[in-house]
């Protein structure tokens, strides 16, 4: 099946870092950088169904896939699918919060202390951001 995908974003016009992925743990990390985040968003990718087929494989790996309500602190990288609609808490400088929205989920991120946040909102719905003086959103 990883094969599948990886021909699918190949065809759509993926860059070479596709050859060094070995499973869902590379697949995922590639998904969350810059070049990554810029293709998924350019070509809506993966779609839904590619995410439902393997929610168990992605489950570890900070993507939360038709989760319905639930609650995340502390995460550097959160990518939520479908019908996912999560209470995000990011606070303080460790890293940057990178909340991802696709296929329908929602977020309502509650962010303090020099938070820094980035949302990239690909094919999600709602998105609330509750913060104070201190939080950059990006």
């Amino acid at each position: 099946m990883l094969d599948n995908i990886l021909k699918s974003a190949s065809a759509l016009g993926a860059c070479e870092r596709l050859d060094k992925v070995k499973n869902f743990h590379s697949l995922t990390s590639l998904f969350f950088t810059p070049q990554g985040l810029e293709f998924c968003h350019k070509n809506n990718f993966p779609p839904l169904g590619i995410f439902q087929a393997h929610k168990n494989e992605v489950s570890d790996c900070n993507m939360y896939v038709d989760c319905g309500c639930i609650r995340l602190d502390k995460r550097k990288y959160i990518c939520l699918v479908g019908n996912t609609s999560a209470e995000i808490e990011a606070s303080g400088v460790d890293f940057v919060h990178t909340v991802i929205l696709m296929h329908g989920a929602s977020a309502t991120i509650n962010a303090s202390n020099y938070a820094v946040i980035k949302v990239v909102n690909i094919s999600g719905s709602k998105v609330e951001i509750n913060k104070d003086k201190t939080v950059i959103v990006l």
